[in-house]
């Protein structure tokens, strides 16, 4: 489940996130208690990231949680797989030797399409892969 997820990847400090659907960057629970976005969580709790969304309606919240954060690359608007895997194979090459976290994604279309991306442009890094 979510929260046992989150407290495993809390002691570390040390990794990084990516969030592909970020959302308004919100990390609550909804109505039968489950966390909305583990990725967002963690980012809010200090992670650095690479944070992407699509509606651009919501890049106000997102600039608000985490403009002024060096550690944090924020995208907004549409992309496709191969953009996500450009900025994402660019932020794992400056954080070298750091461990990938966990990445999210929630697209609502081709969910797998932007995941094998991220994949893809962490092994072109040489980045070691998520552990969640």
């Amino acid at each position: 489940d979510l929260p046992t997820l989150l407290a495993a990847l809390r002691p570390s400090g040390t990794g990084w996130v990516v969030n592909v659907g970020a959302g308004d960057g919100a990390c609550g629970r909804r109505r039968f208690g489950e966390v909305v976005d583990p990725a967002n969580c963690l980012l809010r709790e200090g992670a650095g990231g690479v944070i992407f969304e699509g509606n651009e309606e919501l890049a106000p919240a997102l600039v608000r949680l985490f403009a002024g954060r060096p550690d944090v690359a924020l995208y907004a608007g549409l992309v496709d797989p191969e953009e996500v895997a450009s900025a994402v194979g660019r932020y794992a090459k400056l954080v070298r030797g750091r461990p990938l976290d966990i990445v999210k994604v929630d697209v609502d279309n081709c969910d797998c399409c932007f995941l094998e991306a991220v994949l893809g442009a962490l092994d072109g890094a040489g980045a070691v892969r998520p552990r969640f």
